[in-house]
């Protein structure tokens, strides 16, 4: 299931988009205010609206959300670059979510690793190799959906002819940010990748990597995260040399892309891993004050995102983060020098 927002052409008053419209699906999942509150949401898309036609044909970003969570639970953050004259294909990938109903009215319910087919980690270092596995799977789901793209972009004639498909970007949340960072070392087509608070281990994304080298890719990338607490207690096993080492290796890997790099951390008390998409602040449970320190991030990342993606897809001055960094506090930037060649390129 792929969710397309796109700029649209007016047509006078029209009724919005609901925000989740198989929200009665999620029952179970939902406690019923949550989906009286979901069901409240207005949005600012038309469905089936016509594509705008006058102006330059619009870049394209590919979208993958979270382990567990719906496409359409990023609205906000979607909604926000396609009003910046995006075109952004939001991917369900097929029983990732709780449940997601196709147009056709089928059903998918979320199913565990082991029923879709993935190995069943025995050890402790098996999850991490698994779900880079994971992560690759998603990454060609981002390609084939640029290949359909493509498709409409061709003989569709809602569509014919408004995809830039030589500007091409993919963003993503946890699992879908890695898959994001990904796909720029597999499909030469994306132009840069953007990961919302997506970590394996230290990383932003799997590298490639051959006897030890690493290689971080030539497109541009940027990762987004929550401000990390230093651990006190559950160090998942390891040393606090050994924990030291795997956040250290992050930024190794940040260094090996050789282009532009950069870390951006959201540095607000009490940030969540979920402050990067609209699920949090659908909780039946939230106050006022954490709310506002809530949408303060969503502020914050759609801004983020909107910079990076004007910059790498539309030629615009990636400099606007570091002004973005000294106008909000909490923005912690960090930018890496790419290595100077001849480096070693592994394949």
């Amino acid at each position: 299931m792929v969710h397309l927002f796109y700029p649209a052409q007016r047509r006078g008053q029209a009724e919005t988009a609901a925000y989740l419209p198989d929200v009665d699906e999620l029952r179970g999942e939902l406690s019923e205010q949550q989906i009286v509150a979901t069901r409240l949401v207005k949005t600012h898309s038309i469905a089936a609206a016509p594509c705008r036609r006058n102006g330059r044909p619009f870049p394209v970003v590919i979208f993958a959300p979270g382990g567990g969570q719906k496409a359409l639970s990023y609205t906000a953050i979607l909604e926000d670059l396609s009003s910046h004259g995006f075109v952004v294909a939001a991917i369900d990938p097929p029983y990732n979510a709780a449940s997601v109903r196709f147009s056709d009215g089928t059903v998918l319910r979320k199913l565990p690793p082991a029923k879709r087919g993935w190995e069943v980690p025995a050890t402790r270092d098996d999850m991490p190799r698994i779900y880079e596995h994971m992560v690759v799977h998603w990454a060609r789901d981002m390609s084939f959906v640029l290949d359909r793209l493509a498709e409409l972009n061709r003989s569709d004639s809602r569509f014919s002819g408004r995809f830039d498909l030589e500007k091409v970007g993919a963003m993503g949340h946890s699992r879908g940010g890695q898959a994001a960072g990904k796909v720029r070392l597999m499909d030469s087509r994306f132009d840069a990748g953007l990961n919302l608070d997506g970590n394996i281990r230290g990383r932003a994304f799997p590298p490639d990597s051959k006897a030890g080298a690493i290689d971080g890719g030539r497109k541009p990338f940027l990762w987004l995260e929550k401000q990390l607490p230093w651990p006190k207690k559950d160090l998942d096993g390891l040393t606090l040399e050994q924990f030291a080492d795997m956040w250290a290796n992050g930024d190794r890997l940040m260094q090996a892309i050789g282009s532009e790099s950069i870390r951006i951390q959201i540095a607000r008390p009490e940030i969540d891993h979920l402050d990067f998409g609209d699920t949090s602040i659908l909780s039946d449970s939230i106050n006022e004050q954490t709310l506002r320190g809530k949408e303060r991030t969503l502020t914050l990342t759609r801004l983020i995102v909107d910079t990076f993606f004007n910059s790498h897809l539309k030629g615009g001055d990636i400099r606007r983060l570091d002004r973005l960094a000294t106008r909000y506090p909490e923005i912690k930037l960090k930018r890496y020098t790419p290595p100077t060649p001849p480096y070693e390129v592994i394949r």
